[in-house]
């Protein structure tokens, strides 16, 4: 009877609880700006050159949300450009031959599977007329609309260029590094977070490196960092994680260099269970930590925490809410 009575009151707790976090995140939502979903880019690096041909490349950067369809329509000069047609158009990483309208400038493109990845997506050739003697033209993206699972807000930022504009050389990271410390081992990264202080370079008592996406692969996560040393990323059972494995809250990120060596613990946001994944159990399980009947510590605290408060409230668990329906 004792039993039946705690059960109905933690029920009766949760739905309390959840009726706050409701109220929370609505007012939230309402004084907070949006975040873009994606962020769609154009480049290019050729000239500019009578006759000849350039390669502009649209790339999605930022995704945070599964992207299967890209529409858009694209402007460029006529007076310096010919027009395109769908033979200068050259989807890739499996993105589907585009369907164009040479009139409008209208295309659009597929992927199957879709992508939750910062990739390219398409090549497009612009092949300059004869008798141009300009060196730069703008090139524009417009009309973008972006379908895919739960995509809402896609930034605009960055889809006008200039074609033939110089690029400044990329800096050498290692550049400013003092000559007696380019062979010591470091470990850094514009994506995630390490410890608390210089979140994006490896500093001595770092313990854990965090602000790493559900369902991430051991070879997209290693992409993301940089180091002159040798990575393994090990399993909580103590075996290597494969290159296609999704990397899990608890595993270790390992990288050495001859006797050198950084550990350390890795928190994926909303994983509390460690699969790598985010699912009904890590929902459970954060609502029993705010519940206090268990208690999360250490990296899985940090996956728990997404809104970084260090505490795990009913606004944590209304997010992973979130994160959870649009998988399902």
């Amino acid at each position: 009877m004792k039993k039946v009575i705690k059960i109905i009151l933690i029920v009766i707790i949760m739905i309390i609880t959840m009726q706050l976090m409701n109220n929370e995140v609505k007012a939230v939502e309402e004084t907070e700006e949006k975040e873009s979903d994606v962020v769609v880019r154009l480049e290019c690096n050729d000239k500019i050159e009578a006759g000849k041909t350039v390669t502009v490349s649209i790339k999605l950067t930022e995704v945070k949300k599964n992207v299967d369809t890209f529409i858009g329509t694209i402007e460029y000069d006529k007076n310096i450009f010919e027009e395109i047609t769908e033979d200068d158009m050259e989807p890739v990483n499996k993105w589907s031959y585009p369907v164009y309208n040479e009139k409008v400038g209208i295309f659009m493109i597929e992927k199957t599977k879709g992508t939750e990845e910062d990739e390219e997506i398409m090549k497009i050739t612009l092949r300059v007329k004869d008798n141009v003697t300009e060196t730069k033209s703008i090139v524009k993206l417009t009309d973008l609309e972006l379908a895919g699972l739960g995509i809402d807000l896609v930034s605009e930022k960055e889809t006008v260029m200039t074609v033939g504009e110089e690029k400044e050389p990329e800096k050498d990271p290692e550049q400013d590094v003092p000559p007696e410390e380019k062979d010591k081992l470091y470990l850094s990264t514009e994506v995630y977070k390490i410890g608390n202080n210089d979140i994006k370079n490896y500093e001595e008592g770092d313990k854990y490196i965090s602000r790493v996406m559900k369902q991430t692969t051991k070879e997209t996560y290693i992409s993301n960092l940089k180091t002159n040393g040798k990575i393994r990323i090990i399993k909580t059972d103590g075996t290597e994680l494969g290159d296609n494995e999704l990397v899990g809250t608890g595993m270790t990120l390992e990288v050495t260099k001859g006797e050198e060596k950084i550990e350390l613990q890795i928190a994926v946001m909303g994983d509390v269970s460690g699969d790598g994944k985010v699912t009904a159990t890590d929902l459970s399980t954060l609502n029993q930590t705010i519940l206090k009947v268990v208690t999360l510590e250490n990296e899985y605290k940090i996956a728990g925490d997404l809104d970084e408060n260090d505490n795990i409230t009913p606004t944590d668990l209304s997010t992973l809410n979130k994160m959870l329906l649009k998988i399902l």
